[in-house]
This record gives structure tokens, C-alpha cells and sequence, in this order.
């Protein structure tokens, strides 16, 4: 092998190095390029990491020596979800899941969530707040929390957006996310009662009572009718039982009154009830004619006590039912004892 290149070397030399010096110095500088070639990439096939590598995330912080988020970077990740699809008017707070995710490899410390009202009318009370002291490094945890809330009757969804402000290792983040729209929901109230005596102490009934056998007593039975928002198409059916019949007496404000007296039914209308109009009220005065087989019975005077409307708000229908009406007046403080059919003597 050194004969050869030994053989190789003279022939160069014979032919191009005595006849000046560029050759020899091109020849070693190509030498010292495939030298150092060699000395590179036999450092980077032995070479071994010894830091751990940073994620794509970060970058490194030559004062703190520790990782840092890249501005662009938000390493908190939140979702919010009403826990019912809307809220009725009487609820005083709404009940609101939180999903919070720290998808960075650091602790997120000091997590403020405020909610803020995004219309005009405001809605949140002041201790809508809510803190959080940890989040730890690539952790979920899902959240409850009761918004308290106030709003009146013509409001119509509650619409909020959440201030979330946090740290991460002492630098500060804040960003707002805006919350789903909660529909509110209207309700109406609805009461039934029958009375011989007003609480004032008026005799409005007639005949005897407890009521007895064969003989009419006349009870005035009242309707009450209630809305906390808007709604519209108020209808409110009852029946009355054999024995018991309409007098055509009635007091009525609002709305009208139909009697069907093939079915034995009332049917009583409002076209629209507000939270303004207050207690829309029906009275009607049916008579009682006991039977002998009633005795010791307390009557029904009015059953199958029905009623639906319109939530103009969300577009849907509101449908109830309200006990039966007996002769047992609970409501009558007067004679709420004198309820069972007596015998005839």
C-alpha cells in the first residue's frame, strides 16, 4: 500500500508539483476539507443531548433559566356550558359548568374568572366572581358554579362573556370569552279556590251549610291567573260534575268566559297577560244539589282544571293543570270545616 502511494505521489509530483506551488496547495486544501468533513460528522454520529428538549411551545429565559410561554401561546384552554337550556324568571342565579385545561407542562397559578354583562341591562350581582389557586401542569378539571343573577320581566336571554386573567410563571395572561346565550323562561301561576265567606266576612254563598241533601247551596269558586314575563293565548278549561251547575253569575275583568253546557264546561280567554297586568282573576257562582248517596261526603264542585298559553319569549307552549275544587274550602277561614253533606231531617 505505500509503494503505491508512493509511486502515486512522485508521478504527481514529476508531473505538476515541481513546476509550481498551486498544486501543492490546492491538494491540501482539499486534504484539510475531507479532514474536517470527517472530524464533523463523526462529533455529530457520537454526539449525546444532555439537556431535555424544549418543547415547540416555549422558549428558553437566559435571566430565569426556566421555560417561558411564547406570546403567541395560551396555555389555558376553557369551555362554558349552561347546565339547563334556559332560566326561569322566579331563579334568582344560574348554574354554569366550567371545563378548564392547562395544556402546558408548567402549574398555572392565580386563575380569576369574572363575568361581565355584554347588553345593556345589567344582570350579575357582585359576588359573580370566581377564583381558582392552581391549575396543575397538563391536568382537566370541570367546574359548578351559581351565577347569582337579577333581571326584570321584559328581559329576554341572558348574555355575559367571562374575564379570565391567570399566571404563568410570573407572567401575566387575560383574554375574554363570550357565553352562550341562556334563554329566559316565563311562567304562569295559576290558583283555584272556592269560598261561601270573603275574608272580609261577606256572605257571597247561599243556602244551607254544611250543605245537605236535596237542598242548593251556592259557592262563588275563583280563578287567579299570574304571568312573571310575556305570554299570550291564555286559555283555562273546567269542568263541572254532576250535581253541580252555573248559576250565569260571574265576575270578570280581563279576558272572556264561554259556557258549554252540553260538555258542563268553562272556558275562560285572555288574548295577552304581562308581568305588569298583575293577578288576572275569574269568579263564577255554581250551585250544589246534594245527593243522598253524598252524605258525609265532601263534593266536588269543579274538576279537570286546565290551562295553557304561549311563552312569547321562546316560542313554546306552557301547559298545567290545577287540583279539583271541593266543597271542603280550605281557603275560607270562616267555614272550612262545614264541608261534608249533611242528612235532611
Amino acid at each position: 500500500m505505500l509503494q503505491i502511494i508512493n509511486k502515486h505521489f512522485r508521478g504527481r509530483y514529476t508531473k505538476h508539483y515541481r513546476r509550481g506551488y498551486w498544486h501543492i496547495i490546492a491538494d491540501a486544501a482539499l486534504l484539510f476539507a475531507a479532514l474536517s468533513l470527517a472530524a464533523i460528522f463523526t462529533g455529530i454520529m457520537m454526539y449525546k443531548p444532555s439537556q431535555k428538549i424544549v418543547s415547540l411551545f416555549f422558549i428558553p429565559n437566559p435571566q430565569q433559566g426556566i421555560e417561558v410561554p411564547d406570546k403567541n401561546y395560551e396555555p389555558l384552554e376553557l369551555s362554558f356550558a349552561w347546565q339547563k337550556q334556559f332560566i326561569n324568571r322566579k331563579d334568582k342565579k344560574a348554574d354554569l359548568s366550567i371545563e378548564i385545561k392547562n395544556i402546558s407542562p408548567n402549574n398555572i397559578d392565580s386563575v380569576k374568572i369574572s363575568f361581565l354583562d355584554l347588553d345593556d341591562t345589567s344582570v350579575l350581582m357582585a359576588d359573580s366572581a370566581l377564583s381558582i389557586n392552581d391549575v396543575a401542569s397538563n391536568s382537566a378539571q370541570t367546574l359548578n358554579h351559581n351565577i347569582p343573577l337579577n333581571f326584570g320581566s321584559e328581559k329576554k336571554n341572558i348574555v355575559i362573556k367571562a374575564k379570565v386573567e391567570y399566571k404563568i410563571n410570573n407572567r401575566d395572561f387575560e383574554k375574554e370569552i363570550s357565553l352562550p346565550i341562556l334563554p329566559i323562561k316565563t311562567d304562569i301561576f295559576v290558583k283555584a279556590a272556592a269560598i261561601y265567606t270573603s275574608p272580609d266576612g261577606d256572605k257571597l254563598g247561599l243556602g244551607p251549610l254544611p250543605p245537605i241533601v236535596g237542598e242548593p247551596t251556592n259557592y262563588w269558586v275563583f280563578f287567579e291567573a299570574e304571568s312573571d314575563g310575556n305570554i299570550s293565548s291564555f286559555i283555562l278549561t273546567a269542568d263541572l260534575p254532576q250535581g253541580v251547575e252555573f248559576s250565569s253569575n260571574y265576575s270578570l275583568l280581563t279576558g272572556k268566559l264561554e259556557y258549554d253546557q252540553v260538555n258542563r264546561r268553562i272556558k275562560w280567554t285572555i288574548d295577552n297577560i304581562n308581568a305588569e297586568d298583575g293577578k288576572q282573576n275569574l269568579g263564577v257562582e255554581v250551585v250544589l244539589i246534594p245527593k243522598k248517596e253524598q252524605i258525609g261526603l265532601i263534593p266536588v264542585l269543579v274538576n279537570n282544571i286546565k290551562y295553557k298559553a304561549k311563552d312569547r319569549n321562546l316560542d313554546t307552549d306552557i301547559v298545567s293543570n290545577v287540583a279539583s275544587i271541593d266543597t271542603s274550602l280550605p281557603t275560607d277561614h270562616f267555614n272550612k270545616d262545614k264541608g261534608k253533606v249533611a242528612e235532611n231531617n
